[in-house]
C-alpha cells in the first residue's frame, strides 16, 4: 500500500538479551532497560547576522539504566563488579525489533541503593563508547 505506515513491530522481551561481562544476565526488573547518549549528536550556534553552523559531536559517551531483581543469580556478581570499579562490555540485543545497544568500556557508576524489600534495583552504568543501532 503506497504511502502507508509499515507492517507493525512487536516487542517481545524474551527475545531480548543483555551481556555483562560476557555474562548472560536475567532476572530483570519490571522496568524497561533504557541506553542513552550523554550529548547531543550535533549542536548549532547561530551569528547576529542569522549564519547558522552545525557541530557534529563523536563523543559515544552514554548512559544504561538496568533495573534488576535482587533474586537475580547474577547479583552478587553485578555487586562484586561495581564495588571493585571493573570495566565490562555490556550489551543487549532485541532481535523481535533488530535493535541492539551497548559498548566494550562501560562501568557501575555506583552501588545499587540498599532497600528492606523484594523491590527492584537499578544498575547505572557509564559507557565510554555507546553504540545505539541495529543487529
Amino acid at each position: 500500500m503506497a504511502g502507508g505506515i509499515g507492517e507493525p513491530v512487536v516487542f517481545d522481551p524474551s527475545q531480548t538479551t543483555i551481556t555483562i561481562d560476557n555474562i548472560y544476565i536475567t532476572g530483570l526488573g519490571e522496568s524497561a532497560i533504557s541506553f542513552d547518549y550523554s550529548q547531543d549528536a550535533v549542536s548549532a550556534a547561530a551569528g547576529l547576522d542569522g549564519a547558522v553552523v552545525f557541530t557534529v559531536n563523536n563523543a559515544k559517551l552514554g548512559t544504561c539504566t538496568l533495573p534488576m531483581k535482587v533474586s537475580s543469580p547474577q547479583f552478587t556478581r553485578l555487586m562484586e563488579l561495581a564495588k571493585n570499579h571493573t570495566l565490562f562490555p555490556i550489551w543487549c540485543t532485541d532481535k523481535s525489533s533488530g535493535r541492539r545497544a551497548g559498548g566494550n568500556y562501560a562501568m557501575f557508576t555506583r552501588i545499587p541503593t540498599y532497600t528492606a524489600d523484594a523491590s527492584d534495583v537499578s544498575f547505572n552504568v557509564i559507557i565510554a563508547d555507546l553504540d545505539i543501532g541495529t543487529c
